[in-house]
């Protein structure tokens, strides 16, 4: 047992060997430092105890040892920036990881799993190294944020969004493919979702986009199957690269009554524009987007190649109303004396637009001459648009006072004469022009409306620009000049029947313009008869849908045979002559012949004449003074109280009096023949078809007002509300 002594000196040993090492790494970094080197001694004691001094010497021994072998580098695995001034020696072949030595100064620093150590150790003693190592980084390690972010499956249903909004973006903005390889772009993207990986451009261009096409496409046919007609517009052009295009665009009434279009296509056309091949192309169009049954109606310019290509496809075809006012209104600025107008107003427009220190102080005296808070730019025509010329002129005479005081001014230093050759009676001629291309200028824009339909307005319109461009006096030459020019290019416009009816008739149902006081009395009765017929047959089929989709409905086909047969041989009887009759009139007629056959209408009908409905109707023909030789078989039959002889009166007695017999042979035969209703359910019948379907001018007009009256009171059912009507107006 040490005694308390031994215990000191024990004490004190170990101290002096705790000391011993702290003063030997100390004293070996001093040593390794070059200006200490030189100027202290080698041999230095650093104390008089003798322990202290031989520890040191052995220390500085040992050290020698170790400077004179190699530092190896650090594993490769371990990643850390302070690796690169640390290393290992080797020992028995093997790195000795116990230690890690410092490559500057050879000082051993124990490895206990974590870089602290080393890196206050280069933060203190190598300051130089600690900048260059902060300032160095390891672009392919990620950051520890970073690392914890995972890519998104390019099939994950978040990456397959974003996808489909890129194409979306693409597809909608007319974006090039280019785009998703812009460092802008796909800055932004990583920004806004830094786990999406932006796909390649050709993933676009194979799957994302075609993918896109074929459902919108499904969609858009879907819709316009819908739709009971379609109308489509084409226009070829010429894009900068010198290649043509045709594009077509749908235009159609959804089913929630909004008017909706589709660019269907732009397709290029490698062979010559001929109606040939237009007609070709638009019928490939119809036949695609499956528009055969739509009853299309096509809208095109006024190229001839496309009023050909109309007739070829055997399409309704309507001029596009802002392509003929362009046709009119140039024909007027090619006159030499406006185009001489408008040159000298180009020049001048022209100047202020090449100069832009004239520019600035054009601006400039516009906020002091004219008070102008926001200044305006002089305009220049574009030879396509016709109403650019209109609105250089406008702009022109509405800057003018400041486009003089700004050519006047000493800071451009030029002669006003030079570029303002303008005289008085230019400006004079230019403000007439302005105030007579104004109502042009107001239907173009007026027809440029793209949320509604705007067919119904071409034939009103059409119609006042006729009467504004006719001569008035006290009109200027040139002005007279561009009346005229535009008045004869418009009338060569609109002429066929077809277009005609399809404007007149839109008119008519637009509630604006539906008393049609554009148009004469004769054509005004005629457009009413073609609608009513148009909507009676639109009737009978939404009648027919109906009844074929009621339960337990069964068809009558030996009943349509046969109504079918009857009317092809009345249609004999109007001659080789008569007119071809529509299919929606035929429809309408076996409608009705149908109904007759299979309803029990005799009751209601005879009803109808025991209440002297009939008779009032020729009452009302009597007082009119249009039949006054009926006021004496009227009286006759007034007088007899029995319902039979009405009615054998009201069934033959009128067709028999209009054929041209005696009164009193008809009151004869009315006498004769009061139990022949079934017969004269016959005639009338026959005599309905041949008033409906047989020329206007085949019949006396009395027989054919006696069989509008018939076709009322049987089809219609409703003698005293409509007959009445027809005879009184």
């Amino acid at each position: 047992m040490f005694s308390g002594l031994q215990w000191k000196v024990v004490g004190a040993i170990a101290l002096s060997l705790v000391w011993s090492f702290k003063l030997q790494l100390q004293f070996k970094t001093v040593l390794n430092s070059k200006l200490v080197t030189e100027q202290l001694p080698r041999e230095v004691s650093i104390t008089s105890g003798g322990i202290i001094t031989t520890l040191i010497k052995m220390a500085e021994a040992e050290g020698d040892d170790h400077d004179r072998r190699t530092i190896q580098n650090a594993p490769k695995a371990w990643k850390a920036d302070i690796w690169a001034h640390f290393g290992f020696y080797e020992v028995n072949g093997k790195l000795d990881k116990t230690y890690a030595v410092c490559k500057t100064c050879h000082t051993k620093i124990k490895h206990v799993g974590n870089t602290t150590n080393f890196t206050n150790h280069v933060d203190r003693w190598h300051p130089e190294l600690a900048s260059k190592a902060t300032q160095k980084v390891d672009t392919s390690q990620p950051r520890i944020d970073e690392s914890l972010v995972s890519t998104l499956p390019h099939n994950s249903e978040r990456a397959k969004r974003i996808t489909r909004s890129v194409a979306c973006f693409i597809a909608k903005d007319l974006r090039p493919y280019s785009v998703v390889e812009n460092v802008g772009f796909r800055h932004m993207l990583k920004t806004l979702e830094p786990r999406y990986k932006l796909p390649t451009r050709a993933t676009f261009t194979d799957s994302a986009l075609p993918a896109i096409y074929k459902e919108t496409k499904a969609k858009v046919m879907e819709s316009m199957c819908k739709a009971s007609r379609v109308a489509i517009t084409s226009d070829a052009w010429t894009s900068v690269a010198t290649e043509s295009y045709v594009t077509i665009t749908a235009h159609y009434i959804s089913e929630d009554w909004q008017i909706a279009s589709h660019v269907l296509q732009t397709r290029a056309v490698y062979e010559s524009h001929t109606g040939a091949h237009m007609a070709r192309l638009l019928l490939d169009v119809v036949e695609e987007w499956q528009l055969t049954d739509k009853s299309v109606v096509l809208v095109t310019d006024n190229a001839a190649n496309m009023i050909s290509a109309a007739e070829i496809g055997k399409f309704p075809h309507v001029k596009c109303f802002a392509h003929t006012l362009n046709l009119a209104a140039q024909r007027a600025l090619k006159l030499p004396t406006v185009s001489r107008l408008l040159g000298r107003v180009r020049r001048i427009s022209a100047y202020f637009h090449r100069s832009t220190k004239a520019k600035h102080l054009l601006e400039e005296n516009q906020r002091v001459v004219l008070k102008l808070t926001s200044p305006l730019k002089l305009i220049t025509d574009v030879a396509t648009r016709w109403n650019s010329a209109h609105d250089m002129m406008e702009r022109f005479l509405q800057l003018q006072a400041a486009v003089h005081a700004t050519l006047l001014s000493p800071a451009l230093n030029v002669d006003e004469s030079d570029i303002v050759t303008l005289s008085r009676a230019d400006l004079a001629n230019m403000e007439e022009a302005v105030k007579t291309l104004k109502p042009v200028k107001d239907a173009t824009v007026f027809m440029s409306e793209e949320s509604s339909p705007t067919v119904s307005l071409i034939a009103p319109v059409y119609a006042q620009l006729l009467q504004n461009m006719s001569d008035t006096i006290g009109d200027q030459p040139l002005i007279q000049d561009v009346k005229n020019a535009i008045k004869t290019d418009l009338l060569k416009r609109y002429n066929s029947g077809a277009e005609k009816k399809i404007l007149h008739t839109s008119s008519a149902l637009d509630p604006r313009f539906k008393g049609l006081p554009f148009l004469t009395e004769e054509e005004r009765l005629d457009v009413y008869a073609g609608v009513t017929s148009e909507a009676a047959s639109l009737e009978y089929e939404r009648r027919r849908r109906t009844e074929d989709e009621a339960p337990g409905r069964t068809g009558n086909s030996g009943t349509n045979e046969e109504l079918l047969s009857v009317d092809d041989n009345v249609s004999d009887l109007a001659g080789p002559s008569a007119p071809k009759r529509r299919a929606s009139s035929s429809l309408l007629i076996q409608a009705e012949f149908q109904r007759i056959v299979t309803t029990d209408l005799l009751s209601s009908f005879l009803g109808g004449l025991d209440g002297l409905a009939l008779l009032e109707v020729y009452n009302g023909a009597s007082r009119t003074g249009k039949k006054p030789a009926l006021k004496g078989l009227l009286d006759c039959l007034e007088k007899d109280d029995t319902n039979e002889r009405k009615r054998t009166a009201a069934l033959l007695g009128l067709s028999h009096y209009m054929s041209g017999e005696n009164q009193e042979n008809v009151i004869k035969m009315c006498d004769a023949h009061g139990d022949t209703l079934e017969e004269a359910m016959k005639v009338m019948q026959v005599g309905l078809l041949i008033g409906y379907e047989g020329e206007w001018d085949a019949f006396p007009q009395q027989i054919y007002n006696v069989a509008v009256v018939v076709e009322e009171t049987i089809v219609l059912h409703n003698l005293k509300d409509v007959a009445l009507r027809c005879f009184l107006d």
